[in-house]
């Protein structure tokens, strides 16, 4: 049964889901079911559980933030993860969204750089065992579990390494919330476009973008562009 502290909790899950998420398009009954199993607030700041279902981001420690629970759920949809998919999520914090990626039916690579977070992620996911957590620079992806059908940032990200583009399987697809040289945040699912045979010799891979919504998020450390001086 649950705790008395647990049941204003489990309220506010579904608060979110019902006032927050759904209200934003998050209709897809795989997704708003992994919402509703998966409880937002293990994963935060201890001292910050009542806050966990709010529309804002959440301290994890490490100078680090978790998007807010839209933030995510556009991610999620974007990427649209169908069930067995192997999955690299690039920032993976406490854990949260690899959890959510889980009840998906995925098989999930959680990749962190930060040794605390990444500690307390192997921790809170044990009930998961479909995702593992891998620690290393974010930037350079996880090549040992490569191809992955889908990558997704837990953030906010002014550009994809090629590093990462060349984890893609041939169908594969990205999900990330873009940070625009305008300011201006964009969730967009990505699909890697690679060179012809014909193409000049050391062309790369790249990600061809499609934009779905403006979704502000905390910036996920290296991977913002060199700053060039503009009139």
């Amino acid at each position: 049964m649950a705790s008395v502290a647990a049941e204003p909790l489990a309220r506010a899950r579904l608060a979110m889901i019902e006032s927050q998420l759904m209200p934003c398009g998050i209709v897809d009954h795989r997704l708003v079911e992994a919402f509703r199993r998966v409880p937002r607030e293990a994963f935060v700041t201890s001292g910050r559980q009542s806050m966990a279902y709010a529309e804002t981001v959440q301290p994890m420690g490490a100078g680090r933030w978790m998007p807010t629970p839209l933030a995510t759920a556009r991610l999620l949809a974007a990427a649209d993860v169908p069930e067995g998919a192997s999955v690299l999520l690039v920032g993976a914090g406490t854990g949260y969204t690899a959890a959510l990626l889980a009840e998906l039916g995925a098989r999930v690579v959680a990749l962190e750089s930060e040794p605390t977070l990444a500690a307390r992620a192997r921790s809170l996911l044990g009930a998961w065992p479909n995702v593992s957590v891998a620690e290393g620079p974010l930037p350079q992806g996880w090549p040992e579990a490569a191809p992955y059908d889908r990558v997704l940032f837990d953030g906010a990200v002014e550009h994809v390494p090629d590093a990462i583009a060349g984890q893609l399987a041939p169908a594969g697809r990205v999900a990330a919330i873009l940070a625009g040289q305008d300011g201006v945040h964009r969730v967009a699912r990505g699909v890697a476009v690679r060179p012809e045979a014909s193409d000049p010799e050391g062309a790369r891979p790249y990600i061809s973008w499609d934009y779905v919504a403006e979704c502000p998020a905390p910036i996920l450390p290296g991977f913002t562009l060199p700053r060039t001086f503009r009139f």
